[in-house]
């Protein structure tokens, strides 16, 4: 469940592990990377525990094509991050991914 919450401009003044506050400028790849249900799920999915592709595909219940595809998004958005590394059955080396933030601040910079 996502929430909408309304922060004073000072909230964003000060760095807040929680909070990542973004200019209007600055949110326009976020926005882009979150248009798709699926990368928003695959979002929901690392804040509540970090996997593999393999791990993300199947708790979204799509291909892992498609997760790498949104994963590559929302990384370049800096919304994801890799956090380790796994291995798989066959010996191949996997990226462990997470949410890198845990709530989004869009707005205009504090005194506008």
């Amino acid at each position: 469940m996502s929430t909408l919450e309304r922060l004073n401009a000072e909230q964003c003044d000060a760095p807040d592990p929680d909070h990542r506050c973004l200019s209007l400028e600055e949110a326009g790849p976020v926005l882009d990377s979150l248009t798709s249900k699926t990368a928003q799920s695959i979002l929901v999915e690392l804040s509540d525990e970090p996997g593999t592709p393999g791990e993300v595909a199947d708790r979204v219940d799509t291909s892992l094509q498609n997760v790498g595809y949104h994963l590559s998004k929302l990384e370049d958005a800096g919304l994801v991050t890799v956090v380790g590394t796994r291995y798989s059955s066959k010996g191949r080396e996997m990226n462990v991914y997470a949410s890198a933030v845990r709530s989004l601040v869009i707005g205009s910079p504090s005194g506008e």
